[in-house]
């Protein structure tokens, strides 16, 4: 059909350092660096993870990884998360991060899978300036594993075909 659209996405996948998403423990919360979308045309944006659990610990059904995105101008981020990647257990910003960024996705862990939380999401219309922020809501204690977490990213945009 004439002037149909059809998603274009970015050959490449960005990644994001992790090294403060290692080993966070449930009720803590992770945040990336801000990142700036250099693809003015971008209307999504796609987010890639692959987290682990401790070997050590038995997650259960309930434990639940929540992604949330934190829109920014350059200077300030939504809920006041910092710009520089880091991770927090302060009860008082852990709730501010909460109440001031967007839940994007949620992972529920099922009793079926393996320790590995993989998977992946869209985001809409993405903001110029971003930051990603990860919530730990375990039911069970279920700790990160302290290595194999990977995080990364692409934008897409529509790509008009005419015939």
């Amino acid at each position: 059909m004439a002037n149909e659209a059809e998603f274009l996405w970015g050959s490449l996948d960005t990644s994001l350092t992790v090294t403060n998403l290692q080993s966070l423990d449930d009720g803590e919360v992770w945040y990336s660096d801000q990142q700036t979308q250099t693809t003015t045309a971008a209307m999504k944006l796609r987010v890639f993870y692959d987290l682990e659990y401790l070997s050590t610990d038995t997650p259960t059904a309930g434990d639940n990884i929540i992604f949330r995105l934190a829109a920014g101008d350059g200077t300030n981020i939504d809920g006041n998360v910092p710009a520089s990647q880091g991770h927090t257990a302060t009860a008082a910003l852990v709730a501010e991060y909460q109440a001031g960024c967007r839940r994007v996705h949620t992972h529920h862990y099922a009793t079926s899978a393996a320790k590995t939380l993989t998977g992946h999401f869209d985001i809409d219309d993405p903001p110029m300036y971003w930051t990603l922020v990860i919530e730990n809501d375990s039911d069970s204690p279920s700790e990160l594993e302290s290595t194999n977490q990977a995080i990364s990213f692409k934008y897409g945009s529509p790509q008009y075909q005419t015939t």
